[in-house]
């Protein structure tokens, strides 16, 4: 014998768009977040990259600019976005002849990744490039 009150309910299809509504909200918001997260970090290591070869262009100039000439140009090549006290820059020389020397230039940022109920930690974006200046 079947219950008139819950046949009704079974019929009864108020509040299933809310219910679906519900449990979509969240995933989709994670989605999106996660999109806009992904998307900062390819800024940032673009913008990263470009400084890093203008950078390592302005290196080849001869006289060869020392390394503190090439962290204020590489600095002064970022988008104002990006915090200068959380670059990480170097430069390394390496002989590869007698007239020859190797720079390798090194850039990195810490990337927040951060969703709206839950901090993720950081991301480092990098960029290197090796230009040969002359000794």
């Amino acid at each position: 014998m079947k219950l008139p009150f819950l046949t009704v309910l079974r019929r009864d299809r108020k509040g299933a768009a809310a219910a679906e509504f519900a449990l979509a909200v969240p995933i989709m918001a994670t989605l999106l977040t996660g999109t806009m997260m992904i998307g900062n970090y390819l800024s940032v290591r673009n913008s990263l990259r470009s400084a890093v070869d203008e950078t390592s262009r302005y290196a080849g100039l001869y006289p060869t600019p020392s390394d503190t000439q090439l962290r204020t140009f590489f600095v002064s090549k970022l988008t104002r976005t990006l915090d200068a006290e959380k670059l990480e820059f170097d430069t390394h020389r390496t002989s590869v002849t007698t007239q020859v020397k190797s720079l390798t230039i090194t850039a990195s940022y810490p990337v927040n990744i951060s969703f709206i109920f839950a901090d993720a930690g950081t991301i480092d974006a990098e960029a290197e490039r090796r230009v040969f200046v002359a000794s």
